[in-house]
């Protein structure tokens, strides 16, 4: 299972699940049909003022595996809600925590739908199949997604796991030399972290919302970090290729593994590009501010 489906044997879901499954424990179940009746007068983005708003999503932890799957489509509906007014932070943590219990039980057409759910303002309809086949267009959704906190987390899990899913459904094929396959995989997990890269910088200039933009920072580095932990060859492409020097601080700070850049950084400075050089030195710099280096 885990070789063939890595997308669906994730660490991070088997947690999210067991901390869900004690908290049922303790809680009034609602039914089905007053879950859906309280969603449906809920149309705008005042709804989440409602405590009755809340209180219905918080009710779909508890019903049983059908009728969860019944509440899918209303559920993802209000999503644009969320989005609409971001300042209720605990409603948006009840939501997320919802698409975590009930990607536990549905995780492959949840993830189709919650990515076209995000990008019906593009008119763009996926399938299964075209998100493996191409997961960074996952990544085309509306900026204001990175300034709603549980929203990139939202976000970042299916990006992990159509990444995987891509991997393993090119060496399962087979019609490419496995090094042809791995330079594609390596490929497009560097371009989904340049990406990341770009909107840790645009939220950081925008300026309007500091406090969700220090948050969506910290989220990409926690995923960026995992990735480069996952695979070295990544951190090192990412790092070849370069990035904006006013990144360097936010990421040498937010990603542990960024000290593994010292195995290579020597290359770098190298290079004939006097680019690649300013990078090189300013990526030391930082790192032997960040880390206390001992002489060898």
């Amino acid at each position: 299972m885990v070789n063939h489906y890595p997308h669906l044997c994730l660490v991070e879901d088997w947690l999210d699940n067991d901390f869900i499954m004690k908290e049922r424990l303790h809680r009034k179940k609602l039914k089905r049909e007053d879950i859906v009746d309280a969603l449906n007068v809920m149309k705008t983005p005042a709804a989440l003022k409602d405590p009755r708003f809340r209180r219905a999503l918080e009710g779909i932890l508890y019903l049983q595996p059908d009728d969860m799957w019944a509440i899918v489509p209303i559920f993802l509906s209000k999503l644009q809600l969320i989005l609409a007014d971001k300042e209720y932070r605990q409603v948006s943590e009840v939501y997320k925590k919802v698409w975590f219990r009930l990607n536990h039980f549905f995780p492959r057409p949840l993830w189709v739908q919650t990515v076209n759910t995000l990008l019906a303002n593009r008119g763009q309809t996926n399938t299964q199949e075209q998100l493996v086949e191409n997961p960074l267009c996952i990544l085309r959704v509306d900026m204001d997604v990175f300034f709603c906190a549980p929203m990139v987390e939202i976000l970042l899990r299916i990006l992990r796991c159509y990444l995987s899913a891509c991997r393993a459904t090119l060496l399962k094929k087979g019609t490419a030399a496995d090094e042809e396959i791995h330079a594609v995989t390596l490929g497009m997990e560097s371009a989904a972290v340049q990406i990341l890269l770009e909107v840790c910088l645009f939220v950081d200039e925008d300026g309007k919302n500091p406090m969700q933009a220090r948050e969506t920072r910290s989220l990409i580095c926690s995923y960026l970090h995992q990735v480069y932990q996952a695979d070295t060859r990544i951190l090192k492409m990412v790092h070849y290729q370069g990035y904006d020097l006013r990144l360097l601080p936010v990421v040498v700070r937010g990603v542990p593994s960024m000290h593994c850049c010292l195995d290579f950084i020597h290359e770098l400075m190298n290079m004939g590009e006097i680019k690649k050089q300013t990078f090189a030195i300013c990526l030391l710099a930082e790192i032997t501010a960040q880390y206390s280096l001992t002489r060898g």
